[in-house]
């Protein structure tokens, strides 16, 4: 019996079952195992859609992404002389927590937040934070902090024996809580966010990108047993 199956990265195909994630690198169909979905589209006449394709690039000379919104935050400092990118970190992030949409994430990186607005924001009075980026439910992403500079994301932590993981990190944030699942346009623009940084920055893999909770586990658990890390890492298959 023909169907449609929704894929991990949004991709609708009629009449297939689908492996893999991110630009389907494997497809199951009638039995068979092919290795690229295009092959299989040009083969049996078949139609695909999919999420807008995203695509980013990142200006080397400023670290800022190209044609992205920025809202420049005044919490962040020079990396260490010397100091490589080696390190990505996944966090979550909601104002109020588990309020999704409204201004006050960007006023918490700005250092504007209006700590009457709400009663939970007194509690952050004094905190200087950041990241450099923030991906929100609907995918859209804001820079706050060129990846070239030390965004103030991380606080104290340690990552194979290596203190202080600001100095050598990119931290993304996303808009979520850690007992909630994310949503599919988060992954979508993650992933596109992290082929950008792979390829401007190439000591950054797969295999260094770890949760806030790896790098501090006595004070933090985002971003959560939710977030699905087998949606962005390479392309281990993924049964649907």
């Amino acid at each position: 019996m023909r169907k449609i199956t929704r894929c991990p990265a949004g991709i609708l195909v009629d009449g297939l079952r689908a492996i893999g994630h991110g630009n389907l690198r494997m497809i199951r169909f009638d039995g068979l195992l092919w290795h690229d979905r295009r092959w299989l589209l040009d083969a049996f006449g078949m139609a695909a859609t999919a999420l807008p394709p995203t695509t980013f690039a990142i200006e080397p000379s400023t670290g800022l992404l190209v044609g992205v919104r920025q809202v420049l935050s005044p919490h962040y400092d020079a990396r260490p002389a010397g100091s490589s990118l080696d390190l990505v970190v996944i966090h979550c992030i909601s104002l109020p927590p588990g309020e999704f949409g409204g201004p006050w994430i960007d006023r918490l990186f700005s250092g504007s937040l209006p700590f009457a607005e709400h009663p939970y924001f007194e509690t952050l009075r004094g905190m200087r934070v950041s990241a450099h980026v923030l991906i929100t439910r609907s995918g859209d992403i804001t820079q706050f902090v060129p990846f070239t500079a030390r965004a103030w994301h991380a606080g104290r932590s340690s990552w194979r024996g290596r203190e202080a993981c600001n100095d050598f990190s990119v931290g993304i944030e996303l808009e979520g809580i850690e007992s909630a699942g994310y949503a599919e346009e988060q992954y979508h623009t993650l992933r596109a966010l992290l082929a950008a940084l792979f390829a401007t920055y190439p000591s950054l893999t797969f295999e260094n990108m770890v949760a806030h909770s790896d790098i501090a586990p006595d004070r933090k658990t985002d971003p959560g047993p939710s977030f699905q890390w087998d949606r962005i890492r390479g392309d281990a298959p993924l049964l649907v």
